[in-house]
């Protein structure tokens, strides 16, 4: 199974919540439900996590775990 580490402060960027979350239920509460769009790379990206742990992105999704070490998806 291929790891792919997903950076929090990135998504907490995005969506301008206070501060940087620490734990899994701050990661989980900026994260859950919302929607991430930006532009990285010089491309475009919009990723969804779902209530389920599914994410999905403009080029795939994937299962997502909230562990204590930050977010990792499963692709």
């Amino acid at each position: 199974m291929k790891f792919a580490r997903i950076l929090a402060p990135l998504a907490v960027a995005i969506l301008a919540v206070p501060a940087f979350a620490t734990t899994q239920d701050e990661l989980r509460q900026a994260l859950v439900g919302n929607t991430f769009q930006g532009d990285m790379g010089g491309g475009g990206y919009s990723s969804y996590f779902a209530e389920d742990g599914t994410y999905y992105d403009t080029e795939t999704s994937g299962a997502y775990e909230i562990t204590d070490e930050g977010v990792w998806s499963y692709a």
